[in-house]
């Protein structure tokens, strides 16, 4: 055994005033009889050690000392070690007298890594010998004795290299702190600039905040600059190396510090940690597994021993199961060897299935697209990437594609352009592949419309065909309706219908004649959307499917009673196709969609005000008790031409004040019981101009309220329905 000195230290302790102040409190409680500093190799344990012992040996009575185990070998005797040298933490001085038994003592031990497995034994029996003895015991593990209190020294925060930060505010991060002090330890006139900032935010990062890279990080500055260093980096981890002068550390590089933390570890323990470098990012016990080659329980038995020896990162998901990472450096190591081995190509195929397993497990089980609940979309995204990339080298474009299916909630959490590359590179897509690939093209196209305005040039047109572009087509024109660009929703409706024709695709003809039937009601066409939706439904006739029959009837019926004048003819045919549509939805199961189901709500309440309940039920029943084949025949025959059923006195109000058309139908939609909001959407107008709509209908009624509004529109309804039979 050598005899050191305690690494005391020279310079301040960047980040770790909270953890000393803690550890401190623990320490001097004299219930604690053993306390374990651990932590990552290179993340400071000695110097922290050393610093805590120096503060508070003084309130131990029989003062302290320290003994430093690095050269000793696993045989000696721990007893005979501290009576034959200590180096007193007070005086530096060797030749400490043996421990004191009447009164407290802190023994500092430090160098531990090659007597973990054995030092457990001895301190057990030391302690038992030396009641008022407190042993501080710096180690890369726990030692698993009962009663000892384990502190896990943090790594340094680090900079998001993401997020833009002012250099000042840059500058107070603990990581990066430590990199600009040691920096200008030997280039003074160092300063964190606008031009550097970034560079040294991703330095920092790329390091976890380990102090003992940063240091060595920092020590290559005098000849450098971090973008160069970054470069470095990028090319060999062997560039992370020193001398005793840049760093208080044992480990003057990085890579003899991994060696001596990897050299720790069974056989089994190495053979799973090096494949697990396969991972970019987080992984569970069952990742771990599935490329590790061991059983579930080997694997969590052997993850359990790299945790403890702290070679793993663990985040805690919401629902309190474990998630791990290497940390960054460790990973760069150990897949430069791995990327040697003959097994790596296969490592690389169960890594991928294992990502593809996750991706097409479903919205209710842990897979991937439940990353972004758990904050790490960007570490799966690393993952994801190389499992593309190795189906895409490896010539399986059929698992390729099917991966990039299935991320389709993946890939709209910002990925949008690189989901879009990963499925057209894919070859020939499923159904399900090239809806996916639709949906992304339109999201991509409302987001450029949203930002730079929509030009026309559909960016679909070119990477789907057939059906898929229709689709694709129609859902970017049923955005830019809603967003009220009516004539660009026109036109590339009308493509998509040119594109359903083309293939003979009568769902997708009926689809696009609704939506240009939904244009030109919105525009006050009324006439010509009743003719569209006739022909959507007419095409859909002879198609085996009862719902879109149903919804077919209840457009055609909403248009028909939501004109601002029906004849009774026509309302009757309306009012048997909402029956027949019922009758359907009954027979079948199948639910109209909100949207649908208020509009037959609001255009059953008008039918009931203009015809009464008696006759609309009536008809209800008589349409529910048709064959779907003639209610779809009578509705889409014109009904011949009558007078309408609201005669001239609807139009005679209280003091001759008449509303004008508009006004009509927002009455009628406040009658329904629609908001401002929902009465805009309905006839294509502002909300603003809505509300001032009905402050013009309630000043010319008299009204005071919405329900009063409502309750007018109601009774002169029903006035003219009488009117209408009497005459």
């Amino acid at each position: 055994m050598a005899v050191a000195e305690p690494i005391r230290s020279r310079t301040p302790l960047i980040g770790r005033d909270d953890e000393l102040a803690e550890v401190r409190m623990r320490l001097t409680d004299p219930r604690v009889r053993l306390l374990t500093v651990t932590g990552p190799v290179g993340v400071g344990k000695s110097r922290f050690v050393a610093a805590l012992a120096e503060d508070v040996s003084p309130a131990f009575e029989g003062g302290g000392g320290y003994l430093d185990l690095t050269d000793t070998e696993p045989t000696r005797d721990l007893d005979d070690l501290v009576a034959e040298s200590m180096t007193d933490l007070s005086t530096a001085a060797s030749g400490f007298p043996a421990l004191p038994r009447d009164q407290r003592f802190l023994l500092v031990l430090d160098g531990c890594d090659r007597l973990t497995a054995t030092l457990a034994t001895r301190l057990t029996g030391l302690l038992s010998a030396y009641p008022q003895l407190t042993v501080l015991v710096a180690s890369p593990a726990r030692l698993g004795i009962y009663g000892e209190v384990v502190v896990r020294l943090a790594l340094l925060q680090v900079p998001d290299p993401t997020q833009a930060a002012d250099p000042a505010a840059l500058s107070q991060i603990p990581a990066v702190r430590l990199f600009v002090e040691r920096t200008q330890a030997i280039r003074p006139d160092f300063r964190l600039t606008d031009a550097n900032q970034a560079a040294v935010a991703e330095l920092c990062a790329r390091t976890d905040g380990l102090p003992l890279a940063i240091e060595l990080l920092a020590a290559r500055m005098a000849l450098s600059s971090p973008q160069r260093l970054l470069a470095e980096l990028d090319r060999d981890i062997g560039s992370l190396a020193g001398t005793g002068s840049d760093t208080l550390s044992r480990h003057h590089s990085m890579m003899a510090a991994l060696e001596s933390s990897l050299d720790l570890l069974s056989a089994d323990e190495r053979l799973l940690i090096g494949r697990l470098a396969v991972f970019a990012g987080y992984f569970d016990a069952a990742a771990a597994a599935a490329v590790g080659g061991t059983t579930p329980e080997q694997t969590c038995q052997l993850m359990a021993g790299l945790m403890d020896k702290n070679l793993l990162r663990t985040a805690e998901c919401p629902d309190g199961d474990l998630i791990f990472r290497l940390f960054r450096l460790t990973r760069r190591y150990l897949l430069q060897d791995l990327q040697q081995t003959e097994d790596y190509r296969a490592i690389r195929r169960a890594h991928a299935e294992y990502v593809l397993a996750l991706a097409a497990s479903g919205p209710d089980s842990r897979g991937l697209d439940r990353a972004p609940q758990l904050e790490l979309v960007g570490s799966w995204h690393e993952d994801i990437l190389m499992a593309l990339t190795y189906l895409d080298e490896s010539g399986d474009k059929v698992s390729m594609g099917r991966l990039a299916s299935a991320l389709r909630d993946h890939w709209r959490t910002g990925w949008l352009t690189e989901g879009i590359r990963w499925l057209t590179g894919s070859g020939r897509l499923t159904p399900q592949g090239a809806g996916v690939l639709g949906e992304l093209l339109i999201e991509k196209a409302r987001l450029d419309a949203a930002e730079h305005g929509y030009s026309g040039d559909l960016v679909a047109a070119d990477r789907l065909s057939g059906t898929e572009q229709g689709a694709a087509l129609l859902d970017l024109a049923g955005y830019l309706f809603a967003a009220n660009h009516g004539e660009q929703a026109s036109r590339l409706t009308e493509a998509a219908l040119r594109e359903f024709t083309r293939h003979q695709d009568m769902r997708g003809i009926a689809h696009a004649r609704y939506v240009l039937a939904d244009i030109a009601s919105s525009a006050g066409d009324r006439k010509k959307a009743i003719r569209l939706c006739r022909k959507a439904l007419s095409g859909l006739r002879e198609l085996p499917d009862p719902a879109g029959h149903a919804a077919g009837l209840e457009r055609l019926a909403v248009l028909l009673i939501g004109g601002p004048g029906c004849a009774r003819k026509e309302l009757e045919q309306a009012v048997c196709a909402l029956g027949a549509a019922a009758g359907l939805r009954a027979s079948t199961g199948h639910v109209a969609p909100p949207a649908l189901s208020t509009a037959v709500v609001y255009a059953e309440s008008l039918a009931r005000a203009w015809l009464g309940d008696q006759a609309v039920d009536e008809c209800l029943a008589a349409g529910a008790a048709r064959p779907a084949d003639r209610a779809i025949a009578e509705a889409i025959t014109p009904a011949e031409r009558q007078p309408t059923v609201r005669p001239r006195s609807l139009a005679r109000q209280r003091n001759e004040h008449l509303l004008t058309r508009r006004e009509w139908e927002v009455a009628e939609l406040v009658a329904c019981g629609m908001t401002n909001r929902e009465v805009a959407r309905r006839l294509g107008i502002a909300e603003w101009t809505a509300v001032n709509h009905l402050r013009k209908i309630m000043r010319k009624l008299d009204c005071s309220s919405r329900v009063q509004v409502a309750g007018w529109i109601t009774q002169r309804g029903r006035n003219a329905h009488d009117e209408a039979e009497a005459g």
